[in-house]
């Protein structure tokens, strides 16, 4: 038994900013947002984006090798964001449209394993770093 995990990387969802964000432009190269739990601009297009340790396949073996759920039970997409700070630890992570009284066991393991990774190399804009929210959809099929 076999189970593949396909992680598909960065998606951007057209107006999926939460109600009160609002998207500002800056220098037509960034695009930021306010966020009011962090206190500050989290920035979610960028110059020069980040980058985990060794690129998405060194990602999809991290997270493949560090989950601790038995993949065998679950099947579908897992969504997360994570916001990565100006000196690539993880400072926010989450499963967006999801209240966290609602987690399943395999989004609190996925979260788990999310808070536990290395830093990355922080995102840029216009050679300034600063944080970062990445979207993140991973599909698991599992396969006999």
């Amino acid at each position: 038994m076999e189970t593949l995990i396909l992680f598909l990387g960065l998606f951007f969802l057209l107006g999926s900013s939460p109600h009160g964000y609002t998207p500002i432009a800056e220098n037509n190269s960034c695009v930021k947002e306010y966020n009011s739990k962090l206190n500050r601009n989290i920035y979610s297009y960028v110059g020069e984006f980040p980058e985990f340790p060794g690129g998405i396949e060194a990602l999809m073996k991290y997270i493949s090798k560090n989950r601790t759920i038995d993949t065998n039970y679950i099947q579908g997409t897992l969504k997360f964001e994570i916001i990565i700070d100006v000196d690539g630890a993880i400072i926010d992570e989450k499963i967006p449209g999801k209240d966290p009284d609602t987690y399943t066991v395999a989004d609190k393991d996925l979260l788990k394993t999310l808070r536990m990774m290395p830093k990355w190399k922080p995102g840029k804009c216009e050679k300034r770093k600063v944080p970062f929210r990445y979207p993140f959809l991973i599909h698991i099929n599992i396969s006999y």
